[in-house]
């Protein structure tokens, strides 16, 4: 993903046992944005029965760093989630300069 030249979300869903159920590469956007709603991406986890999500994204800029439409989406997420009992692990976003992880730095 970090190498893509257009953004592109990935989402891995977990069943109640923490195993990956699916890994849905969805949502190819432009080389600077992706359009997602927090509620579609809750959709596909009730279709797939799953708990648990993990979010990645690239930036094909080059730069990890999240935009501020990049922490409100994640913000978005995971009140949704949490409302309906969905445990979104991470929302990482992949560069070819590295990675930003929005659990790790305390963004959720």
């Amino acid at each position: 993903m970090a190498t893509l030249a257009k953004e592109q979300v990935r989402v891995l869903f977990f069943n109640a046992g923490g195993d990956a159920i699916a890994d849905e590469r969805i949502w190819p956007g432009t080389a600077t944005y992706v359009d997602l709603s927090p509620g579609e991406l809750v959709r596909h986890a009730i279709a797939c029965d799953s708990p648990a999500l993990l979010l990645a994204h690239n930036h094909p800029s080059g730069l990890p760093q999240p935009s501020k439409a990049d922490v409100e989406f994640t913000r978005r997420l995971v009140r949704l989630c949490k409302e309906l009992q969905i445990r979104v692990h991470d929302h990482i976003i992949v560069s070819r300069n590295g990675s930003f992880s929005f659990r790790e730095l305390g963004y959720m």
